[in-house]
């Protein structure tokens, strides 16, 4: 350090030093004692021209009065002190975060990944070798055209993204396992997926959590074998059993046609309101699957799906729906006046 540095740095140092004690003075400070006596902020401070001032090798310059120690904080020691410095850096306006928000965005209105397998598909791509131009033509095939404002900003923030996104989940469904596929690889990848899905063993009926919809009914619904509480199924009354040389021959008695379902009834013309009795003159009751959708396609607008044989009344079925309708729009209302028969239509 040359004569004429060390004079402009002792000046100032002086000048700080001045403005130091001009402050402590302004303070009004108590004095302390020496032994514990009283000394004056006021000391003043004599340097000697001639002392030589060494260079900063030797550690003693008047410079160099900061430990070493405080020079190495670490990142980590200001992020655990100061925790929201640390989060509003890692929350740029292209990192993790945006990328993951963009990626459910566009996975909601395509099918195809879903949001979390996009994200780890883009960061493959960005953090692969490819060209500028392969890039854009991965990123497009992938995205599709319909957000190609979304594959420009990837490219056009390619830095900041994979910079604030450093590790790339991965999956063990064969579909992406944290690198780069090629579109065989990927449908390879399918194609065993969907062979596993179709050759897996299934298990039985109870076990495998199908959902329950009122009004559904299906035979040995518990499974072929056994019945809900682990039984044989038997035959019915009559059946009878013959055995042949290759095979087994049943004869089962023909059911009971017509038969009324346990803790079921049907419902009366008779007791239906004014509306109904009109439509269905003749009538003395309705059927049993009629009398079963008749709370529904009567007294509600929900939609109904009736799966029956010709015959069955599906016909008076619709009937009934088509007479609710109308009953929403007369006056009085059969509800309310159930043996009116006589309505006026409310346009």
């Amino acid at each position: 350090m040359s004569p004429s540095t060390l004079d402009s740095a002792e000046v100032q140092w002086q000048a700080q030093l001045a403005a130091m004690k001009s402050a402590l003075a302004e303070l009004n400070l108590p004095p302390k004692s020496t032994n514990g006596g009283s000394r004056s902020y006021d000391i003043d401070v004599d340097f000697d021209d001639d002392d030589e001032f060494t260079s900063g090798n030797s550690g003693d310059d008047v410079w160099d009065f900061i430990s070493d120690e405080d020079d190495d904080l670490s990142s980590s020691d200001i992020n655990e002190d100061f925790p929201s410095l640390s989060d509003s850096a890692g929350a740029g306006s292209y990192g993790s975060q945006w990328l993951k928000t963009k990626c459910m965005e566009v996975a909601q209105r395509r099918q195809g990944l879903s949001g979390s397998d996009l994200q780890e598909q883009i960061m493959a791509i960005l953090a692969s070798d490819s060209g500028e131009e392969e890039l854009q033509s991965t990123l497009v095939d992938m995205i599709g055209f319909d957000d190609i404002e979304f594959v420009i900003e990837i490219i056009s923030h390619q830095k900041e993204i994979t910079a604030a996104t450093r590790s790339v989940g991965t999956r063990d469904d064969g579909i992406f396992t944290g690198k780069l596929q090629t579109r065989k690889e990927r449908e390879a990848a399918l194609r065993q997926r969907d062979y596993e899905h179709k050759n897996a063993v299934l298990g039985p009926a109870l076990n495998r959590g199908e959902e329950i919809y009122p009004h559904v009914y299906k035979s040995h619904h518990a499974g072929n074998i056994l019945d809900s509480r682990g039984k044989k199924y038997a035959l019915p009354m009559g059946s009878e059993r013959t055995e042949h040389e290759r095979y087994s021959e049943y004869t089962i008695p023909a059911g009971k046609v017509g038969t009324i379902g346990a803790g079921r009834t049907l419902v009366k013309i008779s007791e239906m309101d004014g509306l109904c009795k009109k439509t269905f003159k003749g009538y003395t009751t309705l059927n049993r699957m009629q009398s079963l959708v008749y709370p529904v396609a009567y007294k509600t607008s929900e939609n109904m799906l009736i799966c029956a044989p010709t015959g069955a009344g599906k016909t008076d079925a619709a009937m009934l729906t088509i007479l609710h309708a109308i009953g929403e729009n007369v006056s009085p209302h059969p509800s309310e006046s159930t043996e009116t028969s006589d309505f006026v239509v409310v346009v």
